[in-house]
């Protein structure tokens, strides 16, 4: 038999009754799945009433724009991971913040320069040094250039072969007319780049 108007819409209730719970419990597998491995490698942050944090903050010039502030103090902790924490300078100092939003403050070593009880003027002895024109001898180039593993006919050979070449193993640089390259352009006209975006910090930075 046909089922009447009200058996079709009991029965369709009820199957959609079914289906919603079907859909919430597989619901929760997945999202306690997702849960377990999203807190795997997560730490939980705990403060201490007194520390000293930063606060992740939307920037004053540009609201879409994170940064950190601080340092801040805290004043009261409310639970595992809200905390009551002041900021001076704000119109509104005292706040409420998730730990998510709040990293310790490590204030900077401050390093002091060693102050010696010497004279302000120490008078040195400065050697002076002989007049060179810059251009060194074959032997020198030889003695600062070839390993000392060398044996003593083999530096003299060395040492003659330098010096019958000694336009090749010249100290001072040359140029030759036997060899040409041309440097070949794909066009002649001015490379133009694009102009790229700079940050907030940036900008600042070119302004002054």
């Amino acid at each position: 038999e046909n089922p009447t108007v009200v058996e079709y819409v009991l029965s369709l209730l009820n199957r959609l009754h079914k289906t919603r719970e079907l859909v919430e419990a597989n619901l929760g597998k997945a999202q306690s799945r997702g849960k377990t491995y999203y807190d795997k490698n997560s730490r939980l942050r705990t403060f201490k009433v007194g520390d000293q944090v930063l606060l992740l903050r939307s920037s004053k010039a540009h609201k879409l724009e994170l940064q950190w502030e601080g340092p801040a103090t805290v004043q009261q902790r409310l639970s595992e991971t809200n905390y009551v924490v002041k900021l001076p300078g704000r119109r509104k100092e005292v706040r409420i913040y998730h730990c998510n939003l709040m990293k310790p403050y490590v204030e900077r070593v401050q390093v002091v320069s060693i102050a010696l009880n010497q004279p302000e003027e120490i008078p040195t002895r400065i050697p002076e040094l002989g007049k060179t024109d810059g251009i060194l001898t074959i032997a020198e180039v030889v003695e600062a250039a070839v390993d000392k593993t060398l044996t003593q006919n083999q530096f003299s050979d060395l040492t003659a072969l330098i010096g019958k070449y000694q336009k090749l193993f010249s100290t001072i640089p040359g140029r030759t007319s036997l060899v040409e390259h041309d440097i070949e352009v794909k066009t002649r006209s001015n490379i133009q780049c694009k102009a790229y975006r700079f940050s907030p910090r940036q900008e600042k930075l070119l302004k002054e």
